[in-house]
């Protein structure tokens, strides 16, 4: 059995593409930039900088969680009956104010943050089936001052 990389090429080289992929993100030490540790101890620390107030941290953070916030989304998103008009970008965007006004987390670890950011989603896309529901029963909510 041979071996995949990403000299092994995408296509007709019998390396699919899907563990090209794995490769490049399960790399530890490679070319491809710095290992998952590196990346998770980086992260650690942009919250824990984040946490004490440190605004450019979020900014950096943000950078590098993005891409993994979209990829939850999508995953979500799958999941979803018809009728959803939600997007993944829209629920990322939702997630990333919610988290921005989080003030009492001591952030930990990338693993906190993440969990935190999946358990948001998924709240977020149970609100917006009740939603659908009332709406579909005729339900409308009314205001308190009306």
């Amino acid at each position: 059995m041979t071996a995949c990389s990403p000299s092994a090429g995408t296509g007709g080289s019998g390396c699919p593409k899907a563990a090209t992929f794995f490769w490049y993100i399960f790399d530890a030490h490679g070319e491809n930039g710095p290992s998952i540790d590196a990346r998770t101890a980086e992260i650690t620390n942009l919250l824990k900088a984040w946490g004490s107030g440190d605004e450019a941290a979020l900014a950096r953070l943000t950078e590098h969680v993005y891409p993994e916030l979209r990829r939850m989304a999508r995953r979500y998103m799958k999941d979803q009956a018809q009728g959803n008009t939600l997007l993944a970008t829209a629920l990322v965007n939702e997630v990333y104010l919610r988290l921005v006004d989080v003030t009492n987390v001591e952030w930990q670890t990338r693993a906190q943050f993440f969990a935190i950011a999946a358990q948001m989603m998924r709240r977020i896309l149970v609100d917006a089936a009740r939603t659908r529901g009332s709406r579909r029963r005729g339900n409308t909510v009314q205001s308190e001052s009306g």
